[in-house]
């Protein structure tokens, strides 16, 4: 029984694993249900071929005729076809398959109502055995899919199996046929869907194919001969198993699990797998296919590991198995073959575990005479198989090499042949073809493991005692084969891998064995020999590596592997080796890097290695002085230098040498940035890096060499910082980025960064390189490009910088970093030469100090004082701008405090000169603006709290109110040049953060000191003088406090004045003052107390009256001050040299004014006492020669706050009757008309002498009788003035740039002039110099002129329309022209082409509403205008071409014709019909856009004609056809209707009516028509003028209804003359009614002509 078993499981798992079976087995005997220890069941498919099994019971594949056919709903023709299909006969299936291939491509839609009967005949016909007729059915079948597609679905299933089997039908044509209509009626994406949709249904018909048909059951035996039904058979049952082979390859692992069950039940059953020994040699492939495919593809646990357990599990237990099994044909043939097959793939099972089939064969197989020869043959052999890669090739390697020792080792006793034979012979090829490759065993199955494994089987079969005897060829060999190769430098012949394959093999191989040598040094005949070998492997690289020079690099790096690995193994290796590597260096002027690499590693190891001092010094000094020795060659000696360099140096030797200084500074002091240098840049920065570095650890350069570089960084450095983009230094730029990469290589290393920083010759490096983070070279090209690298790489080595300063202890050498770089980046915020902005500069600082300190330390808080410097430096820096040219007196028009100036103005070229930045920005302007953007980065409490920095806060707040007069009056302050692009924004962030700090330090005031004290505290420090109080209210008291001896009041002290009385203010408004206190404060204000200057009283008393002007103690003061003033004798005493006291007339007449309020009586105190002072100053004036002694600015001053007296004492004697209207009209006449207000001084005297005349009007109008009387006298000279004043601004509007007092003043005026009476107007002035007024920056300015060219437009037209009607004459002198300024204007459109692209803020505005302006101006003149003067003015404005220039501006501002991303204006929620001016704002753009449809509106109106005319020829269509839609939409209508109710009006009804019911004229405005009738003898004439949808920019139609009494030509002349008259346009459409209907009544043939 055991026998028979043996025999069984050999014949049933060993032949189909080793081989192909033959024959049946007899296996099939054995029953399935036996009760063997070992189950059969679970052994793979192979195994399974033993096993009986049950086939179920046949099922019928088709159903009768009368099922496949069924005849409902079809046509008969078509049943008749589909009937001759069903009959036996081949011949007759074939001809009704193709009349039914011709009907259905004849009758289509038929197709699917035969889906169901062809889906049941399409299973039988396709697998029919005639050729023809499966050809014929799936072309019919794809006639039928491809024209029912989605319809078929219902019916997929049924025929789905039979369809993809004929895809693999063995006749190509059927086969294509049916792949042709599967891939027409789905789509590439949709045929996995297919198959996984009817996977189940595809399973079960080829499950029951396979495992239910037989040739009988497939066919009809009484029809069929047995050949045909074979043939069958074999060809759907092989399509069966094709079929399943197609879907396991299509369909995811995923979407076969889904239906797992189904797929077990045909490959568990054995029948499926006795397929492969059939007959039929079709099936058979198709059960190889799936096999193959299974293998492939499946997923499922290997079957093989089954399999392989079960045979070796056999060959242990039962070994005899292997003799019992080759009784009949020997089993070992099948076994070698499976070696030479690489064990049919199973690489990773089999060979593992091959050794254990291998010791347990039978010793009658194993004591063959050749066994050991054939197996290790056929073993080998299996190296060539494809299953065989470098991927598992260790695996087969360490499975043979493994099999030899084994073999080796148990034969030993057995006999020396087998065990020489085994060693010498099959063990050292072995060796041989690892270490050179061969045929077999190449480069590219070699694995990683390779020397390992021969090392680790080497170590066992040397150490092995039973075997050393028989060692020594071995080592003989080996060592004669490895030494002589390395001499030859070449492989023997038969051996495929180069050379350097072999030193790398070599190498490895001694380096494997070297970590398993000390584990066997008590077997002293391995121990010596490897050493001896490696001894030998140096010797013979060494010597070949100098005359094979081409392999050098390979020889050297194969000794360095034995050096590294068997130094200490060595007797004697300081003689021989040493010696040699002396000859070596004869290598370095080889130009290979490979060979310097190899070369410097070998020697720079033996240097390391050799434990005398002095011997490895001097073997280091002979390498240096050999590449010092290299000439004419930089790049080989700098690529030798760095190889040496790169080597493990050993610290304890000395390396400094003469020639290395002189080679290190020659290369990276002077050839590093120079464009002579023959050396590689890489390698320059690769050298100056790593000797650096290593100078660093170890001393490897003298101190001056090391210094001398370190001191070249930032030389080179501040060089590349000056560069310019006209004249870039490209070497230098290189040589920046070089040292910049040198400095992040070393950097990369803290401690190394902390060395090199701390040295004193590196000072400098770090500023250089912060500067460097930020340079940037103007223009474009590969200079630009360098520079932004070094940028980025100066970038990475400052984060280098301060990451060591921060990991750093030591707070000397983080100061020794941060301050110089820090000072260096402060003094570039006042530096104007710098080009960066100092927003930029202080990102710069913010980034610098925040890399160092964190806010709020103390490291943080003293770089801030450093970073802010003292008050004397900032003092320094602003005291050029004490300074002020006349231009800034100006600004007493609109700043009270600048009219109190008492220091002189300078000429322009008499200032200081001032020198700016690319911003426009002065040295104090950079520092203080930068400064505060700091503030407000850092928060006011951390700058201002504690630190004494109340100096700061006011230069601050003083240099705010100066660029504020600097914007106000361009030019007039001198921190920043206006002039320049740019500038202005900068100012006015400063203005911004500026307010921000004051109004978050007065809150703080508010919030932490004693609220309702702050006065006390305030008054005590600026009677008491107390300097040192460090908080807001101690900088307010400085504000206050006089800043110098000379009571003069200077600009400081004006500007201080104004901020004064901001804060004062705000204080008593939410803090409050008590009236117990306002003596004190008002004593601090009399013209006699010293304690404050005059801005400064008057910023007291301007806070004070807001709440206490009605005060007694204020009117008190208002008295006293009324009374001194009385007692001032003259003008003269006014001047700043007046014999009474300091100033004080100056300061009364001031300080009164300022007490004056707007509210009720200016000046509170009894009438009398000011008409005295009236007298007083009326005396002034009967001699004002003294006026004559004052410097102009000092008249000017002087005049200025008298006239406000006028003015406040106007308001405060409105009841009292006398002289001094009168007089206060004298004197503001004589101050308009004989001051000029181009001067800057004068400017401020016309504009008060013009607010008095503006106030004394204002209270003339309230019945001061006096006064009216006196200014209606007055008032012809006034208006005389005013015109002239306002007519000279559009002048001086054009010449200069605007200012706030200019427009102040402008809009005085235009407040003036607009009661100017028109006989004034009509006699002072003409339309061209107003026009000019047009053109103001000033939009008041602009609307006043168009108001006074209106009036005078009015009166013009009035005129000349009078004069024209009474002309008989048609001569030129009758010609009347629009104004030529006007007219020059509306043809000359500002530019308009960015109008939706650039902000509204930054168009030309005002030019752009002066040319609208002009416009609406031109269409005033049609306004009640005469036809003749209307022919005159459209006549100009044709021949100009005027509205081609209109038109195009008008659509733009619109948005008309601008395309599809610019909406046109909406005019539904406008009414354009009329327009108010004043209603105008520009700053809106709808303001414009407005105007602009009211302007188009009047075009079409007035010059209608003109309009379709230009509409006509624009050659823009997009435009034309955007105006044609904008006008249909939005003024057609209104035109149409405002046409058709004119014939409403009563004078229109009245004209009409007036022809005994002869003429008629009807309005359809449903229609847009007017129908006008005249009745002759009882018959009507008719004609109708229909206005179109788009009126009127296309003709009106003039249809001839009705004629009587007229020929066809006579009536088609008069339509034609009636449409040419409506056409030109000059006359509205009623007019022309009106004519016809005159004419009419004078003769019937005059009924149509005009």
């Amino acid at each position: 029984m055991l026998n028979r078993f043996h025999f069984f499981f050999l014949s049933c798992i060993l032949s189909p694993l080793f081989g192909k079976i033959k024959k049946k087995s007899r296996a099939a005997e054995v029953p399935s249900g036996g009760t063997n220890a070992l189950s059969f069941q679970n052994l793979g498919g192979f195994a399974q071929f033993a096993v009986a099994t049950t086939i179920g019971s046949p099922v019928a594949t088709g159903s009768s005729d009368a099922d496949m056919v069924s005849m409902n709903n079809l046509d008969a023709e078509l049943v008749v076809i589909l009937k001759k299909i069903s009959k036996r006969d081949a011949i007759t299936k074939l001809k009704a398959l193709e009349e039914l291939e011709t009907y259905l491509k004849a009758n289509t839609s038929v197709i699917p109502a035969v889906i169901p009967s062809w889906s049941k005949m399409y299973v039988k016909l396709t697998i029919e055995v005639d050729r023809r007729v499966r050809l014929a059915t799936n072309n019919v079948h794809l006639l039928v899919s491809a024209n029912a597609k989605k319809k078929l679905a219902p019916h997929l299933k049924e025929f789905i199996g039979a369809w993809l089997i004929t895809m693999f039908d063995q006749s190509p044509d059927v086969a294509r046929a049916a792949r042709n209509s599967f891939d027409t009626v789905f789509s590439e994406d949709k045929r996995v869907g297919v198959l996984e949709f009817c996977q189940k249904d595809i399973l079960e018909y080829v499950t029951e194919m396979i495992l239910s048909k037989t040739p009988d059951t497939l066919s009809d035996p009484r029809h069929v001969t047995k050949e045909d039904m074979a043939t069958k058979f074999a060809r759907v049952i092989s399509g069966c198993f094709n079929c399943i082979c197609h879907i396991i390859e299509k369909l995811s692992e995923e979407e076969r699990g889904k239906y797992m069950e189904d797929y077990n039940a045909l490959f568990d059953n054995p029948a499926v797998w006795k397929y492969a020994g059939h007959n039929s040699g079709m099936i058979r492939k198709s059960v190889y296919r799936l096999i193959r495919t299974l293998l492939m593809e499946w997923k499922e646990p290997n079957t093989f590991s089954d399999m392989w357990d079960a045979v070796l599990l056999m060959t242990k237990e039962f070994p005899e198995s292997w003799l019992l099994a080759g009784k009949k044909k020997p089993i070992m043939p099948k076994f070698c073959k499976f070696l030479r097959g690489g064990l049919n793939g199973a690489v990773s099972i089999g060979y593992p575990s091959i050794l254990v089939i291998i010791a347990n064969l039978p010793s009658e197989i194993r004591n063959e005479p050749n066994f050991y020869k054939d197996l290790f043959t056929n073993f080998w052999k299996g190296i060539t198989c494809d299953f065989i890669d470098q991927s598992n090739s260790d695996i087969f390697i360490n499975a043979y090499a493994e099999c030899i020792v084994y073999a080796s080792i148990s034969e030993s006793n057995a006999g020396a042949d087998r065990v020489s034979y085994l060693i010498n012979e099959i063990f050292t090829d072995l060796m041989k073809t690892a270490l050179s490759m061969s045929k077999e065993f190449s480069v590219d199955k070699s694995g990683e493991k390779l020397m390992f494994i021969l090392a680790k089987h080497l170590s066992v079969l040397a150490t092995a005692q039973s075997v050393e005897k028989y060692m020594t060829p071995f080592w003989n060999e080996l060592e004669t084969f490895v030494v002589q190769t390395i001499i030859d430098s070449s492989l023997p012949r038969g051996y495929i891998s180069d050379f350097t394959c072999f030193c790398n093999n070599v190498g490895i191989f001694v380096t494997e064995v070297r970590s398993k040598l000390d584990s066997y040094k008590n077997s002293t005949t391995f121990y010596s020999k490897m050493i001896e070998l490696a001894k030998r492997v140096i010797i013979a690289s060494f010597g070949s590596s100098l005359v094979y020079k081409d392999k050098s690099s390979t020889l050297l790096l194969l000794a360095n592997q034995a050096i590294t690995n068997y130094w200490d193994c060595l007797d004697e290796p300081s003689s021989k080796i040493i010696e040699q590597a002396k000859i070596l260096l004869t290598l370095l002027t080889e130009d290979s890097q490979s060979t310097l690499d190899s070369l410097s590693s070998v020697y720079v190891g033996l240097v390391s290695r050799i434990s005398d001092s002095d011997e490895a010094t001097h073997l280091w000094n002979i390498s240096i002085q050999k590449i010092s020795n290299i000439e004419n060659n930089d790049d080989q000696q700098t690529k030798a230098l760095v190889a040496f360099l790169e080597q493990q140096l050993k610290s304890s030797n000395n390396y400094q040498s003469t020639e290395l200084d002189t080679m290190f500074e020659k290369y990276i002091i002077t050839q590093l940035s120079s464009s002579n240098t023959k050396a590689q840049e890489h390698i320059l920065q690769h050298l100056g890096a790593i000797g650096l570095k290593l100078h660093l650890s170890h001393p490897l350069l003298s101190e001056q060499t090391f210094n001398s570089v370190c001191s070249s960084f930032p030389k080179k450095l501040q060089g590349f910082l000056k560069q310019k983009s006209s004249d870039a230094d490209r070497a230098l730029l290189n040589g920046v980025l070089s040292i910049l990469v040198i400095l992040e290589n070393i950097f990369e290393t803290t401690d190394l960064a902390y060395k090199l920083l701390s040295n004193k010759a590196s000072q400098g490096i770090a500023t250089e390189i912060f500067e460097a983070m930020y340079f940037d070279l103007e223009g474009e090209g590969e200079e630009k490009d360098i520079c932004k690298t070094i940028t980025r790489a100066a970038s990475t080595v400052w984060s280098m910088i301060s990451t060591s300063a921060n990991n750093s202890e030591d707070d000397s050498y983080r100061s020794l970093l941060f301050e110089p770089v820090l000072l260096h980046v402060k003094d570039s915020i006042t530096d104007v030469t710098r080009a960066e902005s100092p927003s930029t500069i202080l990102g710069r600082i913010d980034k610098l100090i925040t890399s160092f300190y964190a806010v709020g330390s103390q490291g943080f808080k003293d770089a801030v004082t450093t970073l802010l410097g003292s008050a004397t430096s900032w003092e320094t820096l602003r005291s050029p701008f004490t300074q002020y040219t006349s231009s800034l007196l100006t600004l007493g028009i609109s700043d009270k405090y600048v009219g109190l100036l008492q220091t002189p103005p300078v000429d322009t070229d008499e200032l200081v000169p001032v020198a700016y930045d690319s911003f426009g920005l002065s040295a104090y302007g950079r520092l203080i603006f930068s400064m505060a953007e700091y503030v407000v980065r850092i928060g006011p409490d951390e700058l201002f709290d504690g630190n004494d920095r109340e100096w700061m806060m006011r230069h601050l707040m003083l240099t705010s109110i100066e660029c504020q007069h600097g914007l106000d009056v361009p030019g007039c302050s001198q921190i920043w040049n206006s002039s320049i692009v740019g500038s202005t924004p900068i100012v006015l962030e400063f203005l911004q953060r500026a307010n921000y700090i004051f109004t978050y330090r007065l809150e703080t005031v508010l919030v932490s000191e004693p609220g309702h004290n702050w006065y006390t505290f305030l008054y005590s420090d600026v009677k008491n003088q107390n300097d040192k109080i460090n908080n807001f209210l101690g900088f307010v008291a400085s504000l206050m406090r006089p800043n110098h001896d000379d009571d003069e009041t200077t600009l400081i002290d004006v500007m201080s004045g104004a901020l004064v009385e901001t804060i004062l203010t705000k204080l008593i408004a939410q803090a409050g003052l008590k009236s117990d206190a306002l003596p004190l404060w008002l004593g601090l204000v009399k013209a006699e107390a010293a304690e404050l200057k005059l801005p400064i009283k008057v910023a007291i008393v301007n806070a004070i009256k807001t709440v206490f002007s009605q005060e007694t103690i204020y009117k008190t003061l208002q008295s006293e001050l009324t009374s001194k003033l009385s007692g001032i004798s003259n003008l003269g005493e006014f001047g700043d040299d007046a014999g009474k006291g300091i100033h004080i007339p100056w300061k009364l007449l001031v300080t009164l004014n300022a007490t004056s309020t707007d509210h009720g009586d200016a000046i509170s105190i009894p009438s009398q006492r000011l008409m005295h002072l009236v007298l007083t100053i009326r005396k002034w004036f009967e001699d004002d020669s003294s006026l004559d002694d004052l410097d102009s600015y000092q008249r000017t001053r002087v005049l200025v706050e008298i006239a406000k007296l006028f003015i406040n004492i106007a308001k405060s004697v409105k009841d009292v009757s006398g002289g001094q209207w009168e007089f206060f009209l004298e004197r503001s006449y004589e101050w308009m008309t004989y001051s000029d207000p181009e001067l800057d001084e004068e400017l401020p005297v016309v504009y008060v002498a013009a607010q008095l005349f503006f106030t004394l009007k204002k209270l003339a109008y309230e019945r001061i009788v006096d006064l009216f009387a006196a200014l209606d006298d007055q008032a012809p000279q006034f208006y005389e003035t005013l015109l002239r004043l306002f007519i000279k601004e559009g002048e001086w509007s054009l010449s200069t740039t605007s200012t706030k007092p200019k427009i102040i003043y402008q809009e005085l005026l235009a407040d003036l002039t607009e009661d100017v009476p028109s006989s004034a107007l009509f006699e002072s002035s003409n339309i061209s110099n107003i026009v000019t007024l047009l053109k103001s920056s000033n939009e008041i300015l602009q609307k006043r002129a168009f108001k006074l060219l209106e009036m005078q437009i009015t009166h013009i037209v009035q005129d000349l329309s009078v004069r024209l009607e009474f002309s008989a004459s048609n001569e030129n002198n009758d010609k009347v022209y629009i104004d030529k300024a006007l007219f020059d204007y509306m043809i000359n459109p500002p530019n308009i082409s960015k109008w939706h692209t650039l902000p509204l803020d930054e168009q030309a505005l005002h030019d752009v509403f002066g040319f609208m302006l002009v416009w609406l101006l031109m269409f005033e003149h049609f306004n009640n205008i005469t036809f003749r003067l209307k022919q005159e003015y459209t006549a100009q404005l044709k021949d100009a071409n005027a509205v081609s220039k209109m038109m195009p501006f008008i659509s733009k501002i619109l948005g008309v014709g601008a395309g599809q991303i610019i909406q046109p204006f909406d005019l539904s929620l406008w009414d354009i019909n009329e327009y108010e001016i004043d209603g105008f704002d520009s700053a809106h753009e709808i303001s414009y856009q407005v105007l602009a449809a009211h302007l188009y509106y009047r075009a079409l109106k007035h010059i209608p004609s003109l309009i379709r005319q230009w509409w006509v020829d624009c050659k823009n269509r997009q435009l034309t056809i955007g105006v044609e839609s904008y006008t249909e939409k939005n003024f057609s209508a209104m035109l149409i209707n405002s046409e058709l109710d004119l014939l409403a009006r009563d004078d229109i009804k009245s004209l009409l009516q007036d022809n005994d019911n002869e003429f008629t004229v009807k309005a359809l405005r449903a229609a847009s028509e007017v129908s006008a009738t005249y009745r002759v003898d009882e018959q009507n004439m008719q004609i109708a003028i229909k206005l179109p949808s788009n009126f009127p920019l296309r003709q009106i139609d003039v249809e001839g209804v009705q004629k009587v009494g007229v020929s066809d030509k006579q009536w088609r002349g008069w339509m034609f003359s009636v449409a040419a008259v409506i056409g030109s346009q000059v006359k509205k459409n009623t007019t022309i009614i009106i004519i016809i209907h005159h004419n009419k009544k004078k003769n019937n043939e005059s009924f149509i002509l005009i």
